[in-house]
């Protein structure tokens, strides 16, 4: 059964609308000091929606809370359209979640991250699991996903890859 949310105020009164998305989507690395991707994609069923680009008027804002980035590789890499070249990506030293606002709220339900340009210089900044969590208020998250290493489709980690992988991992929560 789909997920509910509720039109009518903090008591929740209203009426109920079938689930269309949360406006807020979290990856959450885990297992390294230091994270660093080159891309967040996210999927409705088989299509990667690269919609939300940079050069939209209502771009996609990508936030670190916590995180301690060099310039140049800001959360914000993590969302552009293209796919990775040359050492864009996002770097955090501190290895805290990314946060995804989208301008609305959108419903995916599967996702890829890509590695960055020095991975195998860098091994150990590539996450060995991570959570992927959806939330209509960027204050109470629900998981969607969590994989790691040994999860169905990893792909592995070399320069600019697709490290990760998977559609149809939730549906309707």
């Amino acid at each position: 059964m789909p997920a509910l949310t509720t039109n009518g105020g903090a008591l929740g009164l209203g009426r109920q609308n079938t689930f269309s998305g949360y406006k807020y989507y979290r990856f959450t690395p885990a297992g390294s000091t230091t994270t660093q991707i080159a891309r967040v994609y996210f999927y409705t069923g088989s299509n990667k929606q690269t919609v939300f680009s940079d050069s939209v008027p209502t771009p996609v804002i990508v936030t670190n809370p916590g995180g301690s980035n060099p310039v140049g590789e800001l959360p914000i890499n993590a969302n552009l359209a293209a796919n990775p070249v040359g050492n864009s990506k996002w770097l955090d030293f501190n290895s805290l979640s990314a946060i995804f606002q989208f301008p609305t709220p959108q419903f995916f339900n599967g996702y890829e991250w890509w590695t960055a340009n020095d991975t195998v210089e860098n091994p150990g900044r590539q996450p060995t699991s991570w959570t992927i969590s959806g939330s209509y208020d960027n204050v109470t998250y629900r998981t969607l996903h969590t994989a790691n290493q040994s999860s169905p489709g990893w792909q592995g980690t070399t320069n600019n890859s697709i490290a990760y992988t998977i559609r149809n991992a939730w549906n309707n929560i």
